[in-house]
């Protein structure tokens, strides 16, 4: 027997995280939800080894739920651009 079960606003699929929720872990500065992932976004689109790489695991510019995978190559991106003092990451 099937049941259905209706996901609340905090469901999420085990391993994925909302994208809103990282970009505040990686900018917890920003004055709003809405402006760490306007900036997260931005700096995705800056780095194109990240775009190919978040691109080939599935991530566009609309994406809300972030893969352990893409998850991985953001936190790849921090870590190596810490030493580049990047503006972004």
């Amino acid at each position: 027997m099937k049941s259905n079960e209706v996901a609340d606003e905090s469901y999420s699929i085990n391993g994925f995280k909302h994208f809103s929720d990282l970009a505040v872990a990686y900018f917890p500065q920003m004055a709003s939800t809405s402006s760490a992932s306007k900036k997260m976004r931005n700096c995705i689109k800056a780095s194109n080894a990240l775009s190919e790489q978040l691109a080939d695991a599935y991530y566009t510019d609309t994406t809300i739920e972030i893969s352990p995978e893409m998850h991985l190559h953001v936190s790849v991106s921090h870590c190596s651009s810490r030493y580049k003092s990047t503006r972004c990451f």
